[in-house]
Order: C-alpha cells, then structure tokens, then sequence
C-alpha cells in the first residue's frame, strides 16, 4: 500500500478524473494482489475495477469482502476461476462457480461476471454453461439501476 500511496495513486487519480472530464468511464486493471489496498483503489474514483483473480490463481480476491468493502464506490468486474471452470470441469460445476461468484459479489448490481485472465483452451460445453448460468443471474436492490 505505501508503494502504492506514493508511485501509483498520485500519477493515475489525476488521469481517471481527466478522463472522466471527457466524458470517458474507466476500468482499473489490477493483476493479482488487490485487497491490501482495496479502498485506496475505490478512492481513485474509477469507474470499475478489475480482474478480481481468485486465490487459486494466484490472486487474493475475496469477492464478497470485496463488495462488502467497496461495492457501493465501484463496480467489480472478473472473479471467475477460468483455469478451472472453463476446462476440466463438469457444466454443473462451471454453472455452481458461476453462481457462487453472482452471490458473492452480484447482490445489489454492481457486478460483471468475467473471466479473471485470458484463457486460451476452453471446452465449448463449459462456455456454454458459463453463459447460460450468467444469463440467468438477476440483480435486484437499489444499485441494480445504476446498470
């Protein structure tokens, strides 16, 4: 975080509200470690924040801590395990983690369900499933109009 505080924030905050003045949203890339400082991410005013890697990647994000935390500053974009639920795995367990990641960061609105890296094999049934269960998802409560 001090890293941060002294090397990143005070350079891009200013760009994200120049940017905003023209009219633009952002999304905030972060690879890896993002909950030591999740506010002061949130605090530079992006518009959503991004890619919310799992644990079993290789990340720390805890979506539902996330959201508790932050939710009602920035939307959430990312937070699916792809290395696993896109290839390997049965369509019922893509469509489980799909739905798990909805109930912990989804409630409300302010969410986007994605992959959080690239992925270059996938198995069609699983992207299928992926879709499907993401469609289904609904959002409900007083954020799920800011859209």
């Amino acid at each position: 975080p001090s890293i941060f505080d002294r090397f990143v924030a005070p350079f891009d905050a200013p760009l994200i509200d120049a940017a905003h003045a023209a009219g633009q949203r952002i999304v905030y890339h972060t690879c890896g470690g993002m909950m030591p400082f999740l506010e002061r991410l949130a605090n530079m005013k992006p518009d959503a924040l991004e890619t919310l890697t799992p644990p079993e990647m290789g990340g720390d994000m805890r979506l539902a801590e996330a959201k508790a935390r932050v939710g009602d500053l920035v939307c959430l974009i990312g937070g699916f395990n792809q290395v696993h639920h896109l290839a390997g795995a049965s369509p019922d367990e893509t469509r489980r983690a799909v739905r798990a990641c909805f109930a912990e960061a989804g409630p409300h609105g302010g969410f986007i369900l994605a992959p959080s890296d690239h992925f270059f094999e996938a198995d069609a049934a699983l992207l299928d499933a992926f879709g499907d269960e993401a469609r289904a998802c609904v959002y409900d409560g007083p954020l799920a109009s800011r859209g």
